[in-house]
């Protein structure tokens, strides 16, 4: 069945609607069905444009040269960009975590220092040792 156009719709909800106002199933089934095709026909054909689009830019896709060109020449070159850039990524937190091993010990040094030093001057500021 077509797509109804407007008047057709409004008739067909028309009828409808006088169907259920004199309870007629039959009625209602055959004017609902009659909508229903009529949307379900106008779904269906814009579907088909879109598969129809679809398919032309899948094909234009393939015959276009400069993905070829593309695949051959700069993908490589940017693999080899990204390649790059993890293995300096690797190696900058190499390093940072090499460094933080070697002050860790620095710092615990300096930790301890700073606690002897907060307790020397507390035991001072309450007079239990002198200057």
């Amino acid at each position: 069945m077509e797509a109804l156009n407007k008047a057709e719709q409004l008739e067909a909800a028309q009828a409808l609607i006088n169907a259920i106002e004199q309870d007629d199933e039959d009625r209602i089934k055959t004017e609902l069905m009659a909508l229903t095709n009529a949307r379900e026909s106008a779904l269906f054909q814009q579907i088909g444009k879109l598969t129809r689009e679809l398919h032309e830019a899948l094909n234009n896709f393939k015959v276009d040269a400069r993905l070829v060109d593309l695949t051959h020449n700069d993908m490589p070159d940017t693999r080899d960009r990204l390649n790059y850039v993890i293995q300096t990524t690797e190696e900058a937190a190499h390093k940072t975590l090499g460094y933080i091993d070697k002050t860790l010990p620095l710092a615990n040094e300096l930790k301890q220092t700073a606690a002897k030093l907060n307790e020397s001057w507390q035991r001072f500021r309450n007079r239990e040792m002198s200057a």
